[in-house]
């Protein structure tokens, strides 16, 4: 299948390079979502069982939003089955997760 936009060949080389200069990922993550006509995008590092993030990556998204993630929503019943394993032993790890494996583990909003 053809990309409507084709990727920079600098691009891969770019995201390559962030294994040995961590700190050009904001710049990588900016032309990703030129790319993909969003605001902007985010890697966050975090430990769920902590509930803390070790590391941040913001390519021009507002640090207020990062700043709530970061109070309110590690642990979260969204982002529970994203870390590996829900409460039903239901294991997602490298997969897609679609919101009825939420609902079928057992985990609620609120």
């Amino acid at each position: 299948m053809e990309s409507a936009h084709p990727l920079p060949p600098r691009l891969l080389d770019a995201i390559y390079q962030t294994a040995s200069d961590d700190e050009a990922w904001p710049h990588v993550l900016a032309q990703i979502a030129d790319l993909t006509g969003a605001q902007g995008g985010v890697i966050f590092g975090e430990s769920v069982a902590e509930r803390v993030v070790a590391f941040e990556y913001n390519g021009r998204l507002s640090e207020a939003c990062s700043e709530t993630y970061r109070e309110r929503h590690i642990q979260n019943p969204i982002s529970l089955p994203m870390n590996g394993v829900t409460r039903s032993g239901d294991a997602f790890a490298g997969r897609v997760l679609y919101s009825r494996h939420v609902v079928r583990a057992g985990l609620t909003l609120f």
